[in-house]
C-alpha cells in the first residue's frame, strides 16, 4: 500500500491536505493512504520506513521542520520529503537534507497533486527496474512490477509475470543474485517479489492471488526479508 506521511501542527492545513489526498484517490482510483502528526518529535519516534513521501512543515513546535528532516536521513535516505512553509526562503536550504521540493501555503489542490506524483516518480524510478529475461528465441524486458515470483524448474527457471510464464534456463541462485533486495526464498523451488506480496498465513503467502508455500527452513529468513523491504531499508541502494 502506498502511503504519506503529513506532518503539520495546523490542524486546519493537515485536514486540507488528507482532503486533497482523498480527492486525488477519487479522481484517479488509487489507493494512497495517509498518516497524520503534529510533532515533528512524535513523527520521528514513531518512524517505520514505509513512506515514500513526507509533507512537513518548517515552522513546527519544539524541533522545526529543517531539523526533524536532518534526523530523517538518518533514518531513511530516499523516502521524499517536501517542506510547506509560508516563507519560501524558509525551504531554500532544502538541498542540505535532501528534499525533493517545497509548497508554499496556503497549498493549493494543483500544487499538492504536483509534488504527489513526483515523489511518487522518484519512488518508481528506484523501485521499478527493468528485467532483461533471455530465452533460447527471443529477449523479454520485465519491469520489476511485473514479476510476481519465480519458480525452479530442474535446470530451468520460470518467471511468473504479467506477460505470462517466461521459462528459462537459469539457477534459482543467479536468479536470487540478480534481483538481491526485491525477491527473497520461501523455499527451494520459490523466490517471491516482495512487493507483490498480499497475504502471509501460516505456511503460506499469496502472490498476484496465488498460494506459494513458505517452507520451514525459510520461514525466518523469509519473514526478515519482507520485514525490512516493507521499512524501507532495502532499497537505499538504489
Amino acid at each position: 500500500m502506498d502511503r504519506i506521511a503529513i506532518v503539520e501542527d495546523e490542524i486546519s492545513c493537515a485536514n486540507m491536505l488528507q482532503n486533497y489526498l482523498s480527492q486525488y484517490n477519487e479522481t484517479n482510483r488509487m489507493n494512497v493512504q495517509a498518516d497524520v502528526f503534529s510533532s515533528t518529535i512524535d513523527f520521528l519516534s514513531d518512524y517505520d520506513g514505509s513512506y515514500f513521501a513526507v509533507f512537513m512543515d518548517i515552522d513546527m513546535p519544539m524541533m522545526n521542520g529543517m531539523d526533524a528532516a536532518r534526523k530523517l536521513r538518518v533514518l531513511d535516505q530516499t523516502v521524499s520529503i517536501i517542506f510547506t512553509t509560508k516563507l519560501a526562503n524558509y525551504a531554500l536550504n532544502g538541498y542540505e537534507v535532501g528534499a525533493l521540493d517545497f509548497i508554499v501555503k496556503p497549498v493549493s489542490y494543483f500544487n499538492f497533486v504536483s509534488k504527489l506524483e513526483r515523489a511518487m516518480t522518484v519512488r518508481d524510478l528506484r523501485t521499478d527496474f527493468p528485467i532483461i529475461i533471455s530465452m533460447k528465441d527471443r529477449k523479454e524486458i520485465v519491469k520489476m512490477s511485473e514479476l510476481y515470483y519465480v519458480e525452479g524448474d530442474g535446470h530451468f527457471v520460470v518467471y511468473h509475470t504479467a506477460k505470462g510464464a517466461l521459462r528459462v534456463r537459469k539457477t534459482m541462485n543467479e536468479v536470487e543474485q540478480e534481483l538481491k533486495g526485491s525477491v527473497a526464498s520461501c523455499g527451494k523451488s520459490y523466490l517471491v517479489n516482495l512487493a507483490q506480496v498480499q497475504t502471509v498465513t501460516g505456511n503460506t503467502v499469496i502472490v498476484h492471488g496465488e498460494s506459494i508455500p513458505i517452507s520451514h527452513a525459510k520461514e525466518k529468513d523469509f519473514m526478515r526479508a519482507l520485514t525490512l523491504y516493507i521499512g524501507g531499508s532495502k532499497r537505499t541502494d538504489v
